[in-house]
């Protein structure tokens, strides 16, 4: 209740609750205790007038025995102190109803943001993860042009054991990575596996910013804070996500989940080195099961699918609306199409052969579309008749092949007809049947 960042942060709560006289009643009690003389007995009619008596009833939720007991104080000019003590304690008790609620509220988060991510996270953080990444490392993993890298660093008596990936960039896509890691929308989903979907709950800067991320976790969800933020140090960007918590009553703890640094390539003036790591605290030698189990949630290949994300941020699956604008791969055996596209525009079977195998500009863009749904259709036709005409063969062939299955059967061994009553057989059943006994 001291702080007011706190306490404003509380009282918009409340107000979206409904209840935001009662924080103003308990505040106003503490600012009149403060109080002597006419002061405070001016400031106790003030307080009875807004939030007990007044003409719009009672706005704060109180005993009527408490009420009567009040009023008449105020009618008596009995001023003192502790007039408003019972009333206050039965407020205060409301409010911390409210408490778990709000612990779990954009509203504390706000708080979380504000006091356990921004004082907590000085310059000496980022320069530790920027020395981490520069020292020895040990490479255990290459894989789709990523390297994984393992290392452990011994401070005091515990031992911190960091994982490292690490894939190349071009150097103008350093903004953009800031962009992407900072990011919420659905494209994240083009690089992150897991990634499920997220919201922005605060930005307070171009550095810092607070993010509800929701992940997939096996077959459940779950939802985390994460205080996302960046920092230049010597000449490289240094990108700290961290896991808020706000379980406790006044209490932030902040848990680093991952940190990107990105800094100039020493071999490559034109690239940057994009290196992803993550930590964990074994005491002694980490097993290769840990070890392993800490690799996969470092995920290596996303940071390959984050590099082409850099190179181009609308890839993906291309939007049927925006077929005019995406060039279409024609197959081998379609290749003879093309030829007859481009009789109509005036030009030689030869020259069309001759040209790359998709469909270029055809002049206005009312012909191109309709020559090339003209195309596709006559792909899709083709598809299917060649598709229908394999199903015909391919059922010719069995009924050859279980035609003479059944001659093989029957000269190798006849087979025995069944005894069945004469009016369930022809005339043809019975003759067949003496030719075969004969």
């Amino acid at each position: 209740m001291a702080d007011p960042i706190k306490q404003d942060q509380f009282r918009k709560y409340l107000d979206s609750n409904l209840s935001r006289e009662n924080l103003d009643f308990y505040v106003h009690i503490d600012a009149f205790k403060a109080l002597e003389g006419d002061e405070a007995a001016h400031r106790a009619v003030e307080i009875w007038r807004r939030f007990v008596g007044g003409a719009r009833g009672c706005l704060v939720n109180l005993d009527e025995g408490m009420v009567m007991e009040i009023e008449g104080k105020v009618e008596l000019k009995e001023i003192d102190r502790g007039m408003f003590d019972m009333a206050q304690r039965f407020v205060g008790e409301l409010m911390k109803g409210c408490l778990p609620a709000y612990l779990r509220s954009v509203f504390f988060l706000r708080v979380c943001f504000r006091y356990a991510c921004v004082r907590h996270v000085p310059e000496e953080v980022f320069l530790r993860g920027y020395k981490v990444c520069e020292g020895t490392w040990s490479m255990i993993l290459k894989k789709k042009g990523v390297l994984v890298y393992y290392k452990r660093v011994t401070e005091g008596k515990s031992d911190r054991h960091y994982i490292k990936g690490v894939v190349e960039i071009d150097r103008a896509h350093t903004n953009e990575l800031v962009k992407e890691l900072k990011s919420t929308q659905q494209s994240r989903k083009l690089w992150d596996k897991q990634f499920k979907f997220g919201e922005v709950i605060e930005t307070i800067d171009a550095e810092n910013q607070l993010n509800f991320m929701t992940y997939k976790h096996l077959k459940e969800e779950q939802r985390h804070t994460i205080f996302v933020t960046h920092k230049t140090i010597q000449n490289a960007t240094v990108l700290m996500n961290l896991n808020v918590y706000h379980e406790a009553v006044g209490e932030c703890q902040q848990k680093e989940e991952s940190c990107y640094i990105c800094a100039p390539s020493p071999e490559n003036e034109n690239l940057h080195v994009l290196s992803c790591f993550i930590h964990f605290e074994h005491k002694g030698a980490a097993p290769a099961s840990l070890i392993q189990e800490f690799v996969k949630k470092l995920y290596p290949k996303h940071l390959q699918k984050l590099k082409k994300a850099l190179k181009n941020p609308h890839h993906g699956k291309a939007d049927k609306n925006h077929l005019e604008h995406h060039h279409i791969e024609v197959p081998l055996e379609h290749r003879f199409e093309i030829s007859n596209l481009y009789q109509d525009s005036g030009e030689s079977s030869e020259i069309a052969d001759l040209r790359p195998r998709h469909i270029q500009s055809f002049g206005s863009l009312e012909k191109e579309d309709n020559r090339k749904k003209e195309y596709l259709r006559k792909i899709s036709d083709n598809h299917t008749a060649e598709k229908r005409q394999r199903a015909l063969n391919s059922k010719a062939e069995r009924g050859k092949l279980s035609k003479t299955k059944s001659n093989k059967h029957l000269k190798s061994k006849p087979t025995k007809i069944a005894k069945t009553p004469k009016r369930w057989r022809s005339r043809a059943q019975d003759e067949e049947k003496q030719d075969s006994h004969e």
